[in-house]
C-alpha cells in the first residue's frame, strides 16, 4: 500500500474586499462538509417557513439515492442528475458505472465504483479528465491512459473506491484547444511547452471545474474522507474548495516514453507535478523525435464551408504489442536488438505484399512476456517504442453543430501500387475507453489502424458524438433497457427512447473524406476501400452509402474485420 501524505497545502481563499464580516457571512451561508456529505446550513437569510422547508426537502433526492435508483427515477441534487448505471467487466474486476449530467464543461461525469463506498473508512478516489487521443486513438504522446488504467487497478486492489471520469479534455480547455497546443509544441521542436501554448491562446493553465463532485458524492452516499490519487496539487485544492474532505494523497506516476517525456517534464517543472524522478529521467537517446510539423492558421474548407481546419499535428499511435509493420531498416535494427537479448523473439517476418521496403514482423508473445517481466526496458521494446505508427491528426470544427472531428491520415513512404486509400469511419461509446475485458470498439480501431499502415495509405475519421451519434445518455439508457430484459436489441430500445438507431451526420463524414482525397478536378470520382466491422448493421450502412454516393465517392472494396 502506498504511503499516504496528509500534509498537502491547500490554496488560500481569494481576498474579499468587503472585509472579515462578509467573509464570515459567506462561510455560514456556503456549503459545509460533514463526513464528506454536504448540506446547506441555516443562515440569517435562509427561508425558515414550513412551506419553504417542504419545497427544499422535496426538490433534492436523499443521500445515496443513486445507489438504489429505480428505472423511472432521476436522483438529483442541485443541477446534478444521475441518468443511469451499468455494470462493467474490466480487466481489473467488476465495476459499476453511474452516469451523471452536471454543470461541467461537457455536461457529464461517469463515476466508476467498486465495493462498499458508503462506509466511514477512507475511500480511494481519482478525478480523471478524459483524453480522446490516448484512450480512444491509442496515442502515446501523454500519460493519461496509464493513469486511467492504473487508478482502476489500484481501486480493484483496495477492493473499494471511485474513479470520477470528467469530460474536461485538455485540462478543461477542450479537445480543439488541446490539438492546437500539440500542433504548436511539436512544430517548435519542444522549445514551447504545453503551458506556453495555452498562454498564447489566452487560456489558463488549468480550467477544470470540480464543483459537481460534491453533488455526486452526496448522491452516491459517500461518507468517508477521500484519499486522492494524483500528481497534481491543483486537484486537491480544487476538491477542498468545494467542501470535500481530502484525507490524503497518493502519487500517481508512470514511466514516460520518448513521445510524452517532454510533456511530463514540463508539468513537473512548471506546475510542480509530483512524478517519481525515475519516471521522467532523460537519457542521451531521448529528445524530440517527431517528424517535422508545420503550424497553420485556422481556415475554412472551401469545398465544405461548414468546417474550420483548426490544427494538424503528428500523432504517434501504439501498434499492437507483438505485431508491427516496420521499414526494412528498422527491421535490421530489430535483429541487432534481438542479439543483445541473447534470445530469439522474432517469431516470423516477411515483406508486405505490394509495398516496397515494408516488413511485417511478429514477436513471440510468451517469450516477450517473460522478458518484459524481468526487464521492462529491454532493447527490443526500447527500439519499438521509438517507432510508433505516425498519423497526421487533422482537427476540424463543424460550425453548424459545434462538434469537433478528428481525422487521422496516414501516408507511408511507399503506399501500395494501386494507391487507393483505406478508410474507416469510427464511432465509439465512452465506456469503450475503459479497459473492458470484451472491447470490440477498441479492437476494431486497432485492426483498422493496422490495415491502413499495412496498405500504406488511408484515414480514420472519428465521429465525435458517441452512441451512434445519439450521445452518452442514450448509451446508458439502451444498456439499461436491454439489461432489464424489456428489449432484446439496441434498435428496439431506441424506439422506446425516442431516438433514431443511427443519428450520425453522414453528409459531414462524406465531405471530409472527399476533402482529403479529391483531385484537382472536383467532379472526378474518388475511390476508397472501406473498412466495416461485423457490428455495423444494414441500416447505418445504407445511410452512409447514400451520403458517399452523393459526394461521388465510390467504394472499390469492402474490408470486413474479423
Amino acid at each position: 500500500m502506498a504511503e499516504t501524505s496528509v500534509t498537502g497545502a491547500t490554496s488560500p481563499p481569494p481576498h474579499d474586499p468587503r472585509g472579515a464580516e462578509s467573509d464570515q457571512s459567506a462561510q455560514e451561508c456556503g456549503h459545509q462538509t460533514c463526513n464528506g456529505i454536504h448540506r446547506v446550513f441555516e443562515s440569517l437569510d435562509h427561508p425558515s417557513g414550513p412551506l419553504a422547508k417542504e419545497v427544499i426537502s422535496a426538490f433534492n433526492y436523499p443521500p445515496g439515492s443513486a445507489l438504489s435508483m429505480s428505472h423511472n427515477s432521476c436522483p438529483t441534487r442541485g443541477q446534478t442528475t444521475c441518468l443511469g448505471k451499468m455494470e462493467l467487466q474490466l480487466e481489473y474486476g467488476d465495476f459499476t458505472a453511474y452516469l451523471f449530467r452536471t454543470r461541467d464543461v461537457n455536461g457529464y461525469v461517469i463515476a466508476l465504483t467498486k465495493g462498499d463506498i458508503t462506509s466511514d473508512e477512507n475511500l480511494l478516489i481519482r478525478t480523471h479528465s478524459e483524453c480522446i487521443t490516448s484512450e480512444t486513438l491509442c496515442a502515446c504522446d501523454c500519460d493519461c491512459v496509464e493513469q486511467l488504467n492504473g487508478a482502476l487497478e489500484q481501486i480493484s486492489n483496495e477492493g473499494r473506491g471511485v474513479l470520477f471520469y470528467l469530460r474536461q479534455e485538455g485540462r478543461g480547455a477542450g479537445y480543439e484547444a488541446k490539438a492546437m497546443d500539440r500542433m504548436m509544441v511539436i512544430a517548435s521542436k519542444d522549445e514551447l511547452g504545453t503551458f506556453d501554448a495555452y498562454n498564447l491562446m489566452g487560456l489558463p493553465r488549468d480550467a477544470r471545474d470540480y464543483s459537481s463532485i460534491n453533488d455526486i458524492v452526496y448522491l452516491l452516499g459517500i461518507n468517508a474522507g477521500l484519499e486522492l490519487m494524483t500528481n497534481n496539487h491543483r486537484k486537491r485544492s480544487g476538491l477542498e474548495e468545494h467542501g470535500l474532505k481530502v484525507a490524503g494523497t497518493r502519487t500517481h506516476s508512470y514511466p514516460a516514453n520518448p513521445f510524452n517525456l517532454h510533456y511530463m517534464r514540463t508539468k513537473g517543472e512548471i506546475e510542480a507535478h509530483t512524478f517519481k524522478p525515475e519516471h521522467i529521467k532523460q537519457t542521451d537517446g531521448d529528445g524530440h523525435i517527431y517528424p517535422d510539423n508545420k503550424v497553420h492558421q485556422s481556415y475554412v474548407l472551401q469545398d465544405a464551408l461548414r468546417f474550420i481546419h483548426r490544427a494538424t499535428y503528428w500523432l504517434p499511435i501504439r501498434p499492437p504489442t507483438n505485431e508491427r509493420i516496420l521499414p526494412a531498416q528498422v527491421m535490421v535494427e530489430l535483429g541487432t536488438a534481438q542479439k543483445l537479448l541473447g534470445q530469439t523473439v522474432i517469431e516470423s517476418f516477411g515483406f508486405v505484399e505490394g509495398r516496397t521496403g515494408a516488413v511485417k514482423v511478429k514477436l513471440n508473445e510468451s517469450a516477450m512476456s517473460e522478458i518484459r517481466a524481468k526487464d521492462p526496458h529491454n532493447p527490443v521494446d526500447a527500439l519499438l517504442a521509438r517507432h510508433p505508427y505516425f498519423f497526421n491528426n487533422h482537427v476540424y470544427l463543424d460550425e453548424s453543430t459545434n462538434l469537433v472531428f478528428p481525422v487521422l491520415q496516414h501516408e507511408g513512404d511507399s503506399p501500395a501500387r494501386d494507391n487507393v486509400p483505406v478508410v474507416r469511419i469510427h464511432t465509439e461509446s465512452i465506456v469503450g475507453r475503459f479497459p473492458l475485458i470484451q472491447n470490440p470498439e477498441r479492437d476494431t480501431f486497432r485492426k483498422s489502424v493496422q490495415k491502413i499502415v499495412e496498405k500504406g495509405r488511408g484515414l480514420v475519421l472519428l465521429y465525435p458524438k458517441d452512441g451512434r451519434g445519439n450521445g452518452i445518455g442514450s448509451v446508458f439508457k439502451e444498456a439499461d433497457l436491454i439489461r432489464r430484459g424489456e428489449y432484446a436489441s439496441a434498435q428496439e430500445a431506441c424506439r422506446k427512447i425516442g431516438t433514431k438507431f443511427d443519428g450520425r451526420d453522414y453528409t459531414a463524414v462524406a465531405r471530409l473524406i472527399k476533402h482529403h482525397y479529391a483531385t484537382a478536378d472536383s467532379t472526378a470520382q474518388v475511390s476508397i476501400d472501406l473498412i466495416l466491422s461485423p457490428l455495423e448493421g444494414q441500416t447505418e450502412r445504407v445511410s452512409l452509402f447514400a451520403a458517399l454516393n452523393e459526394e461521388n465517392i465510390s467504394i472499390r472494396k469492402y474490408l470486413e474485420l474479423e
